[in-house]
């Protein structure tokens, strides 16, 4: 009997605790019926607000402090008419473009003509997959040439893909093999 009124004394005690909570719910989301007003969602504070998307080198991108007194151009823009201004005397800044094979024939005259004032030009890359083959850049040669011809100052490049000491080496040694078939041509600016 003892165990009975305890059962039933607990079983009360949870149907207040049962018919306080609904109370408790009911006075939270009001009557049945009565619009609930919701509680606003705080805005979400932008963390890219005054930055920039740009090119890391490294095939991702990144978010950079956009400069007001540095406009530049959204990537992949057609129309390039906003020059970048930088302003300053410890520095110079030069307009250049880098080439590749995937570029096909170039008309450097235009290029020159476009205010173009030098041009990095791919020699060679080292392929994809197990192989990793050493090739030359099918337009080096020419791209050079065509490029000097029109007074642009040059520099060349190596599209690196070593992942061993042993295969960066190979890749200098290939690139200044590239070189030396050019012993007459003056490179101003850097191999990159």
């Amino acid at each position: 009997m003892k165990q009975k009124q305890r059962t039933m004394r607990t079983s009360g005690i949870i149907r207040a605790d049962l018919i306080m909570l609904s109370f408790c719910i009911l006075c939270a989301c009001g009557q049945p019926g009565e619009p609930v007003e919701a509680t606003p969602e705080p805005t979400p504070v932008d963390p890219y607000a005054g930055l920039v998307e740009v090119q890391s080198g490294f095939g991702t991108t990144m978010w950079v402090q956009e400069y007001p007194e540095l406009p530049v151009n959204p990537l992949g823009a057609e129309d390039f008419t906003e020059e970048a201004v930088y302003t300053g005397s410890s520095y110079s800044v030069l307009r250049g473009i880098d080439v590749s094979e995937h570029q096909g024939e170039i008309d450097w005259a235009a290029v020159a003509e476009s205010g173009v004032e030098f041009a990095i030009i791919r020699a060679g890359y080292r392929g994809y997959g197990a192989a990793g083959t050493l090739n030359r850049d099918l337009y080096f040669a020419e791209n050079v040439a065509a490029a000097s011809e029109q007074g642009l100052r040059l520099g060349v490049y190596f599209f690196s893909q070593a992942i061993t000491v042993t295969e960066a080496e190979e890749e200098a040694a290939y690139l200044l093999e590239i070189l030396s078939e050019l012993p007459d041509q003056q490179f101003e600016l850097p191999v990159y």
